[in-house]
Parts: structure tokens; C-alpha cells; sequence
């Protein structure tokens, strides 16, 4: 990903549990940042682990698991309607 621009303000935050590997439980919180993209490398270092697809923000919203996530993008659709989330 080649980001052109990041504003220094995060659309939202969330926080959830990650559970380590161990089983121990961590809290993490979550800034989400808007970002506008000039394009998509074809090699980065999650590309076994992750698939790249763009979805508008409401498509988005129905794809994760993480309820303040889904949020922040439903809110993110009602704010901008021509954007695509990665």
C-alpha cells in the first residue's frame, strides 16, 4: 500500500481482549485512521496471512467480527459515501 496522506485526527477507537498464544488475555485499543491510497504493492509481508479486496465502508461493516470496528465503519459510510475500506 502507498499511503498519499493520513490525517493526524483517528475516526474512531475501539478496544477488545487479544489472547496470546499462551491463552493469556490482553487488553488492546484500537485508533482507526482513514487514509487515501495512490495504489497496492503486489509483495508485502503479510501476503500469505491476509487477502487484499476493497469494500465500500457499509459492505465492511457486515465483514468483521469486531463490533467497534463495524461500527466505526458504519458511521465512516454515513460520512463519506465514495470512499472503499481495504
Amino acid at each position: 500500500m502507498r499511503p498519499v496522506a493520513i490525517p493526524a485526527e483517528a475516526i474512531g477507537e475501539f478496544r477488545y481482549l487479544k489472547t496470546k498464544r499462551s491463552g493469556l488475555p490482553i487488553p488492546v485499543r484500537v485508533l482507526v485512521y482513514p487514509m487515501e491510497v495512490a495504489g497496492l504493492e503486489e509483495r508485502f509481508p503479510e501476503a500469505g496471512q491476509r487477502r487484499l479486496a476493497w469494500h465500500a465502508p457499509r459492505d465492511a461493516a457486515t465483514l468483521v467480527a469486531e463490533p467497534g470496528l463495524r461500527e466505526i465503519f458504519e458511521r465512516f459510510h454515513t460520512a463519506s459515501s465514495d470512499v472503499a475500506l481495504l
